[in-house]
């Protein structure tokens, strides 16, 4: 969660900025390296994963629920 708020407040801060595109994907690619390092704590596992997953999918406003699935499409690279 901390991850996903801290990415809303990005999204929020860089509204109009000359740089915008740079400082969001910036941020998002922050944040997608946070929420991999906390699976990795659970090593991956996958009952573990897909249960958060659905935790997440359910239970999100729309506003974390973009920033969760914006993270999810980041590349690992």
């Amino acid at each position: 969660m901390k991850a996903l708020h801290n990415e809303r407040l990005a999204r929020l801060a860089y509204i109009q900025q000359t740089a915008e595109p740079v400082l969001r994907r910036t941020s998002l690619d922050k944040a997608a390296r946070h929420f991999r390092m906390v699976l990795n704590e659970v090593n991956w596992n996958t009952k573990l994963t897909q249960w958060l997953h659905d935790v997440l999918i359910e239970n999100l406003s729309q506003a974390y629920l973009s920033a969760y699935l914006d993270v999810l499409q980041v590349s690992s690279w």
